[in-house]
């Protein structure tokens, strides 16, 4: 595997992260009127997609491959409760 190849795979292994990270700062305010939201967006999608991505990570260790639909359901319940945990401090 060469340079290209492995930039690559990394980017598509870290695209969902981003994306649910940054989806789920974009509509906590909406979904959530009453709760303040404290903390920048660009500091609440990173934290976001920094818990994506150790989720998947875990995942792709204990599945040994990428793309199980239990790594994606990790994904997506780390950056729901980073998000609540953001909520609350």
């Amino acid at each position: 595997m060469d340079f290209v190849d492995l930039l690559t795979h990394t980017a598509n292994f870290v695209a969902p992260c981003i994306f649910v990270g940054f989806f789920m700062a974009v509509t906590a305010p909406w979904l959530f009127k009453k709760s303040p939201q404290r903390h920048p967006l660009v500091t609440r999608t990173l934290l976001n997609s920094l818990a994506a991505a150790l989720a998947m990570a875990a995942g792709l260790w204990f599945f040994g491959n990428d793309g199980k639909m239990m790594s994606y359901l990790g994904l997506a319940l780390a950056s729901a409760l980073s998000q609540l945990w953001l909520g609350r401090h």
